[in-house]
């Protein structure tokens, strides 16, 4: 079941990713669980449970100006299950985003945000990159809001910069991307909370 979705943070961009990940590193995908629904969606017999998987950190290929880094093991959520009393349970998937299968490797922007629970998560939902044998792209395939194989022109430009770098590449090229004058100014701020004062500085010199 493809759906879109909305972002907490912007990750359009390698200038994004450098202005609000604290590091972008090489995940290799675990097991996987899942969620419980809330007493109301039970009672209503239909709501979401999320999609939980462990992600181990392989390498890590470039750290922010914060020097936070996360665990060697830590747990996302990027799907979720459409449960419904009498109906097959229905995997939730955004489009043009990775579905983030077991046993294969994705180069990720990781951000650290007490905003977000877990509290590590990915850049954004359509910043997950598949990273098998270390070239960017490679793995599993990405698909539109139609289930076709997304065309890369229409995927983000961070995606199009990046699609088909290995690892020494990944690194020249996140290295060389200035971030934001203004994040960079308060790169000591949590992800969230540094983008909301990007916003309302630029809001207030438009």
């Amino acid at each position: 079941m493809l759906s879109e979705g909305l972002d907490a943070l912007p990750s359009e961009t390698l200038t994004d990713w450098v202005s609000y990940a604290d590091v972008v590193a090489v995940v290799r995908v675990g097991k996987e669980s899942r969620g419980e629904l809330t007493s109301d969606e039970e009672q209503a017999g239909e709501g979401l449970e999320l999609r939980c998987v462990d992600l181990t950190i392989v390498d890590t290929l470039w750290t922010g100006p914060r020097g936070v880094a996360p665990d060697h093991e830590i747990t996302v959520s990027p799907n979720a299950w459409v449960v419904s009393a009498g109906e097959k349970d229905r995997l939730l998937v955004f489009a043009e985003a990775s579905h983030m299968e077991i046993g294969h490797d994705y180069l990720v922007p990781l951000v650290r945000d007490d905003a977000f629970d877990p509290a590590w998560q990915a850049l954004s939902i359509t910043s997950v990159l598949p990273f098998d044998g270390a070239v960017v792209g490679q793995g599993e395939v990405l698909l539109d809001e139609a289930g076709a194989k997304a065309p890369l022109e229409e995927l983000s430009h961070a995606t199009q910069s990046l699609w088909g770098a290995g690892r020494e590449e990944v690194i020249r090229l996140l290295d060389s991307t200035p971030p934001d004058a203004i994040a960079e100014e308060l790169s000591s701020l949590p992800p969230t909370a540094r983008f909301r004062e990007v916003r309302r500085a630029t809001t207030d010199t438009e």
